[in-house]
């Protein structure tokens, strides 16, 4: 694993509140894989993520979401949690 992903999956961790949990890349999404699970546009995911809408943090240039936080977003916009 790359230190970037590491540094990336320690940042995460403080974001979420289950902090014992491991996480591996496969957790970590980013504005790529949010566009295409979203179907929505880079840079409309980019946004999103920079506003706040989409849960996320930058690491050095990018941008990274957990699935986990990804998966309840879209349940509440579907109100299903």
């Amino acid at each position: 694993m790359s230190n970037r992903a590491t540094r990336a999956i320690h940042q995460i961790r403080a974001v979420e509140p289950a902090a014992d949990r491991v996480f591996t890349r496969q957790d970590l999404l980013t504005a790529n894989d949010i566009a295409e699970i979203l179907q929505i546009k880079r840079s409309t995911a980019l946004d999103y993520m920079r506003r706040g809408v989409i849960p996320a943090c930058k690491i050095g240039r990018r941008w990274y979401a957990l699935r986990s936080q990804i998966d309840d977003y879209i349940g509440e916009l579907f109100g299903q949690r």
